[in-house]
């Protein structure tokens, strides 16, 4: 879970070109609240669908929308605040957090090697 959040923050920080502390890496809910794709998303959460939601964020993938990008990332830093238990329950794994944050950079340009 650290090694993610240490992943996560380094990310922020080259995408955003700002530094983060551990309490401000999941961005606030409140700024996505109205954005459509943000109530799908925790509809699949609450649901249980880890990887319906991850799909529909992938599908919808804009490398360049930063808002896209924080919404994208406030979703990894959500269920990575699950257990191994709860994501293991949900089909779910912190590989495939881990994956999917790499997925991210790549689908930016930005080669990163695999560090976690």
């Amino acid at each position: 879970m650290r090694r993610i959040e240490m992943l996560m923050r380094f990310i922020i920080s080259l995408l955003f070109k700002k530094d983060y502390t551990a309490n401000e890496i999941a961005f606030e809910d409140s700024q996505f609240e109205d954005d459509p794709l943000y109530g799908q998303v925790m509809r699949l959460l609450s649901e249980g669908k880890i990887c319906a939601a991850e799909d529909l964020l992938f599908d919808n993938f804009d490398a360049y929308d930063n808002e896209f990008l924080k919404l994208l990332l406030y979703f990894y830093a959500t269920i990575n605040r699950l257990s191994d238990e709860e994501l293991e329950a949900r089909n779910f794994s912190r590989d495939e957090i881990k994956d999917g944050l790499y997925e991210i950079m790549r689908r930016r340009g930005i080669d990163m090697p695999d560090v976690v």
